[in-house]
């Protein structure tokens, strides 16, 4: 679902990291970095930390599809719901994905009554609540030797590059533009949460500074940090918090490229940007032909015209918020879905 539905779903999700599953459970979030179609950059890796729920986090389509098989088995391995979350980069691209085996299992639905583990209340919570905890502790044993963790070595490095997710592609074509292949460490992570401790220690061992790389809040940064000091480590740790790369939008290729120029005290000349030789007309926010939104604020328009009283017309989060645009200019807010009668 979309990040802003999670917030939807996040009483629910609460509740059954408590209680567990007894199926596979995986919920995709597909997070905005960048706001292309959101009222905010919300980092849904946070629910994972929150509800005490593992999560995965491809940068491809293949590790998608990989990911999303493996969540599952980590679900039912551990009877406990997992987030699989992209962002836009990968969730609008596409590339050939090999399906391997496809598994059919011959199961009948069915309901095991059990109201001490299915009725989530008071002692009963509580005890969910220690067994979620015991729960946790196995998991991230389980998360340390995932395949999906990947560390390329260099041969005489002292520097090196953490990162997760979709970022992993930024940081290696900026490596390849900067000629620096080969001759930086890189460690990518699956998940930020739990992240592979014992791994992660062992590669800040092996560097004097480390760029942490992600999408889109620094919280890997912040669990790296948390890491060094706790075992007083001398590694010096860079990424969004001392602004090597932006807390605000999506990550792209040259962010990173500058970036790692930076943290590698590389002079780097950024290519000139040719002006188009005609000029392209401002394309403005515009509803889709026939789409009945039109109607809507056009009939909307007429009626407050007829009243002639001031007004202030409340939006959801939808099409529907072009209405705030030229030629309608009517809406006043937009807070999310359901604030329009709020």
């Amino acid at each position: 679902m979309k990040h802003v539905g999670v917030n939807v779903a996040a009483d629910p999700l609460m509740t059954l990291a408590y209680i567990g599953v007894k199926g596979g459970l995986v919920l995709i979030s597909a997070d905005d970095p960048q706001c292309h179609t959101s009222q905010t950059e919300q980092d849904n890796r946070y629910y994972s930390f929150l509800a005490k729920i593992p999560m995965l986090e491809p940068a491809t389509p293949q590790e998608a599809k990989d990911m999303t098989k493996t969540a599952y088995s980590i679900s039912e391995k551990f009877e406990i719901p997992v987030i699989l979350r992209s962002t836009p980069r990968l969730s609008h691209t596409y590339g050939e994905v090999e399906l391997g085996e496809i598994v059919r299992l011959n199961r009948k639905s069915y309901f095991p009554r059990d109201p001490d583990r299915w009725v989530c209340v008071g002692p009963l919570a509580l005890r969910r609540h220690k067994i979620l905890e015991e729960k946790w502790i196995k998991i991230k044993e389980f998360y340390e030797e995932l395949e999906f963790n990947k560390l390329i070595s260099s041969e005489k490095s002292k520097a090196g590059i953490i990162t997760v997710g979709v970022a992993f592609n930024y940081v290696m074509y900026a490596l390849d533009k900067l000629k620096l292949s080969g001759k930086v460490d890189i460690l990518k992570l699956c998940s930020s949460n739990p992240i592979p401790e014992k791994t992660v220690l062992s590669f800040l061992k092996m560097n004097d500074k480390v760029l942490i790389v992600e999408e889109l809040d620094p919280i890997v940064e912040k669990l790296v940090l948390v890491l060094a000091r706790k075992f007083n480590l001398q590694t010096k740790v860079y990424g969004k918090l001392d602004k090597l790369l932006p807390l605000v939008g999506e990550l792209t290729p040259d962010i990173v490229v500058r970036a790692v120029a930076k943290f590698m005290n590389i002079k780097y000349e950024e290519p000139e940007i040719k002006k188009p030789k005609a000029e392209v007309p401002l394309r403005l926010f515009s509803f889709c032909a026939g789409c009945p939104h039109r109607a809507t604020y056009y009939s909307l328009k007429r009626v407050l015209k007829e009243i002639g009283k001031s007004y202030i017309v409340s939006g959801d989060i939808g099409c529907y918020t072009i209405g705030k645009f030229s030629p309608f200019n009517i809406l006043d807010t937009c807070i999310c879905m359901g604030a329009g009668i709020g």
